[in-house]
């Protein structure tokens, strides 16, 4: 994995366009899902069991999205310079959609993957 990603600079000191392009570049890879659940635990410091809690998934579930963002972006989200990329990244593209209760359910607290 690599250590660290592109190089993040904020909107304020690259411009919004360029900025947005930036950071969809960098989260190209993941879905939805994995972006939301990767963003939300961003806004929990790294901290699983809340993130979880508000996503409505497992911990342990949680934790394999996180591993497969980690895999599908070749980082290593243990880095600390790679979470404050990936969180500049995740804010920089976050929508009004971006919200855990806008990913399908199955079950009641299950998500679901999207079909391919």
């Amino acid at each position: 994995m690599r250590p660290v990603a592109a190089p993040a600079l904020p909107a304020a000191l690259l411009g919004a366009e360029e900025a947005r392009d930036w950071a969809a570049a960098l989260l190209a890879p993941l879905d939805t899902r994995l972006r939301i659940a990767l963003r939300l635990w961003l806004g929990h410091r790294g901290r699983t069991a809340p993130a979880a809690a508000e996503l409505g998934v497992h911990r342990t579930t949680l934790g394999n999205w996180l591993a497969e963002c980690g895999d599908l972006l070749d980082l290593d989200p243990a880095s600390v310079t790679v979470r404050a990329q990936l969180h500049l990244a995740a804010e920089t593209v976050a929508g009004p959609d971006d919200v855990p209760s806008a990913l399908p359910r199955r079950g009641g607290r299950t998500y679901r993957a999207p079909q391919q």
